[in-house]
């Protein structure tokens, strides 16, 4: 199954047994990409102007984009402002973002984000 038709059963299972309350809505999307990519953590956020997390699976996604609105730079802030998603590792984010690089490093687990 490809993993759009696994992210989308996700969030029809998740209307379904009612974990789609209009509060928790960008929660289901979060919950449903960890499902469906095997990752760690997700955050999901608005973008056009000006960027507006909605969401975060756990307190380390929190911290991650918090940073990145803090020191202003991070692979999310360049992903917005290039238009295409970006993979980042500890060493792409090193040579990037280093200010960013250095807190992540330091207070998150997560050592890539996509």
């Amino acid at each position: 199954m490809l993993l759009a038709e696994q992210f989308r059963t996700r969030v029809t299972e998740a209307f379904t047994d009612g974990a789609a309350s209009v509060d928790l809505l960008p929660m289901v999307f979060v919950r449903a990409a960890v499902s469906v990519l095997s990752v760690a953590g997700a955050g999901l956020s608005m973008t056009d102007h000006l960027r507006i997390p909605l969401a975060a699976t756990d307190e380390s996604v929190v911290l991650a984009e918090r940073l990145q609105t803090t020191v202003g730079e991070g692979p999310c802030l360049t992903a917005v402002t290039v238009g295409h998603p970006l993979v980042a590792d500890l060493d792409t984010m090193a040579a990037s973002w280093p200010t960013f690089h250095e807190r992540f490093a330091a207070e998150c687990p997560y050592r890539s984000i996509a």
